[in-house]
């Protein structure tokens, strides 16, 4: 019993480990584009537990984690974005 907690417990931290380093990847990519910048040359702030800051290139955007990805936050408030179909 005691090994099977310890490997539940094993597999929990690498799974936190690997989304984190996901998370960070996916908004550096999603920002390099939206900035049109490098990613080299992108500076993620963490403003609140699901939201960070962008800068580079002269240019800064604020996004949020919803719905399993990084949104770009259009409109300032820290909200994240109505889904439905784009306008």
């Amino acid at each position: 019993m005691r090994y099977r907690r310890g490997r539940v417990l094993l597999g929990a931290t690498a799974g936190l480990i690997l989304g984190c380093s996901r998370d960070a990847t996916d908004i550096h990519v999603r920002a390099a584009f939206d900035l049109k910048c490098p990613k080299e040359k992108l500076e993620v702030v963490k403003l609140g537990e699901r939201t960070r800051g962008v800068r580079g290139c002269g240019n800064q955007a604020t996004y949020i984690y919803s719905g399993g990805e990084w949104v770009m936050d259009a409109d300032g408030q820290g909200k994240a974005p109505a889904s439905g179909p784009p306008r």
